[in-house]
């Protein structure tokens, strides 16, 4: 529901003056209003009256000094983003002297990424007809969608064994599935695995394509 009192200030000095004032101070006092509301509305008017006319002529000055402002800020913007540009072009400019301007000290060298140190878990499987919806987490952060420090991938291997047959023991030695940057892995099947166990085995890569240690081996049965 909108508000009764204009917002606009020209449109409330006319309900002020010309709707609601003439109508508190009716000798009639069809508002039935008391003599002290009355008396205290009309000092709030006497208020305004001076106020809104005050303000109407000092607005364009303000105005104009409002679009000035702007422009020279804009202006001298302008004229400091080339300053910087120049100085972080200058190798002969040192860090010290960038500070002190209070200008950004950029690096000038990529820290290498470490080699990743822990091993993905398998913590979930969710696991459908021909379907399994892999989920790993970081053994130091389980729970945690989030990767290692550095890491870009997931690199995932697979194993797929007959009922009976023996379960791989080397996850190096497991064939490569995927290499995936995001959970879960969606990891397709075809009839011909039916009643098998699928084996994974994973572990991280950092951007330089260093690989960390090898989780655990753990197997599901395909559906």
């Amino acid at each position: 529901m909108s508000d009764y009192i204009p917002r606009p200030d020209d449109a409330f000095d006319h309900f002020i003056n010309v709707d609601l004032g003439p109508a508190v101070n009716n000798a009639g006092n069809p508002l039935q209003l008391t003599p002290a509301q009355i008396t205290a509305f009309n000092a709030k008017q006497t208020d305004w009256v001076v106020a809104w006319p005050t303000y109407l002529a000092a607005k364009p000055v303000f105005d104009t000094a409002l679009m000035t402002k702007d422009a020279t800020r804009a202006a001298l913007e302008a004229a400091a983003r080339i300053i910087n540009n120049t100085v972080q072009a200058n190798p002969a400019v040192d860090a010290a002297a960038k500070t002190g301007a209070g200008l950004p000290v950029h690096k000038t060298t990529n820290t290498p990424a470490s080699i990743p140190t822990t091993a993905p878990v398998l913590y979930k499987v969710d696991s459908t007809h021909l379907l399994q919806l892999l989920w790993f987490s970081d053994a130091a952060t389980p729970g945690s969608k989030a990767k290692p420090a550095g890491v870009t991938m997931l690199e995932i291997r697979e194993s797929l064994v007959a009922a009976g047959g023996p379960a791989p023991v080397d996850a190096a030695a497991m064939p490569f599935l995927a290499n995936e940057t995001k959970m879960p892995h969606r990891n397709d099947l075809t009839a011909a695995d039916l009643g098998k166990t699928a084996y994974y085995a994973a572990r991280w890569v950092n951007s330089k394509g260093d690989p960390g240690p090898w989780s655990a081996i753990t197997g599901t049965i395909v559906s």
